[in-house]
């Protein structure tokens, strides 16, 4: 059964972990499996390490503070990654290629944490860590966990990603396997916390490409795939394309956003939640993720399409491009207002270029009609 503690007392700050000179340091033994470890998320440089006993403990009871608001204490959690690279960069962890936990990020949802042990008892994980995070039922927000799973050894990124995500489908969870380098804030007190946790303790988890859970993480990745070449061949040739061009002397800003802005970004701050590899809109009642991602055969670019009914009334039955999702989104079809805005703002000289352009194309314009009154 879980543990919880209702704190309604202030705290002080406690004294920062020790930090540990060296990786070679903690890892004291070839086998032994850490975590990068960081004392809070704007830390860039002097990473630490920590074991599966030390994360035990920084997770059994939350780092004391004195803060009110779960935002304040949010950014001063500790943080650990699933690897144990040099830093948090995404290049980092994919190129070191040595991942030393599973995860999984529970938001918004309807079960306890007894339920998320029972899911994973039965997916046969013996020794994990459930924990509330900072926003767990406070204001709008519901039932939000963090799981952390022990493994053997480390395993490479491919493996990692294809648990990840057969993890992700199991329980209609963000599906991190395509962000390797993302953090996980460890507990912290404030005042009103309503925090929980449950440990595990028992074997760590052995990955084998024999076992039952790898098998079904392999169908998983199969049925995905087919459900999307089916979804891409049903729906790409609807794509929405640009209606207007830019002249040779002008650089396309809808060429700009759609190559510099990522889906994840924009879908996340328009309030969608990634659950496997589709998305479930903010409007969505039935709890059933109708967006996914395709990728065009022909010009290569990503676009959003959706197959619920719901939300094909507001973004349209076809595959859009993140620039018409924004204008649909975000400034209310109004092109000549979404232009404006995200050239001055995220192209800044881009948009001195181009307007230098037009000053040159409207001079030259006049100077041809002058000639022809002359003539």
């Amino acid at each position: 059964m879980s543990s919880q503690i209702d704190c309604t007392e202030d705290f002080t700050i406690g004294e920062d972990l020790p930090p540990v000179e060296a990786k070679a340091k903690i890892k004291a033994s070839i086998n032994e499996v850490t975590f990068l470890h960081g004392k809070n998320v704007k830390e860039t440089k002097d990473f630490s390490y920590i074991n599966w006993e030390r994360l035990v403990e920084l997770c059994s009871e939350p780092m004391p503070s004195s803060y009110k608001r779960y935002s304040e204490a949010k950014n001063h959690s500790h943080i650990i990654a699933a690897h144990d690279g040099e830093n948090k960069l995404k290049s980092t962890a994919i190129e070191h290629d040595n991942f030393t936990m599973l995860r999984l990020d529970l938001d918004d949802v309807d079960y306890d944490i007894n339920d998320v042990e029972s899911k994973l008892l039965a997916l046969s994980f013996e020794s994990f860590i459930i924990h509330t995070t900072a926003k767990h039922c406070q204001l709008e927000w519901k039932n939000r966990f963090r799981v952390y799973i022990q493994l053997e050894s480390g395993i490479n990124f491919h493996d990692w990603a294809l648990l990840q995500t057969h993890l992700a489908e199991e329980f209609k969870a963000d599906n991190c396997a395509t962000r390797p380098q993302q953090i996980m804030f460890l507990p912290i007190q404030f005042k009103n916390i309503k925090f929980d946790k449950l440990i595990k303790s028992g074997s760590p988890y052995k990955v084998s490409n024999t076992n039952e859970l790898y098998k079904a993480a392999l169908a998983t990745e199969e049925a995905l795939k087919i459900d999307m070449e089916q979804i891409q061949k049903k729906h790409i040739d609807e794509t929405i394309t640009p209606t207007t061009k830019d002249t040779a002397n002008k650089i396309s800003i809808i060429d700009e956003v759609n190559n510099a802005f990522s889906w994840d970004m924009i879908l996340g701050e328009s309030g969608f939640k990634k659950i496997g590899n589709k998305w479930l809109s903010p409007t969505q009642t039935s709890g059933t993720p109708g967006g996914v991602i395709l990728t065009s055969n022909t010009d290569g670019k990503e676009r959003f399409y959706t197959h619920s009914e719901t939300d094909q009334s507001r973004y349209g039955s076809g595959a859009i491009d993140k620039f018409d999702f924004l204008l649909i989104e975000h400034y209310s079809n109004n092109r000549k207002n979404a232009l404006k805005y995200l050239a001055e703002v995220y192209f800044p000289e881009i948009d001195k270029h181009n307007k230098k352009s037009y000053a040159i194309e409207k001079a030259n314009q006049q100077v041809i009609r002058d000639l022809g009154v002359s003539a």
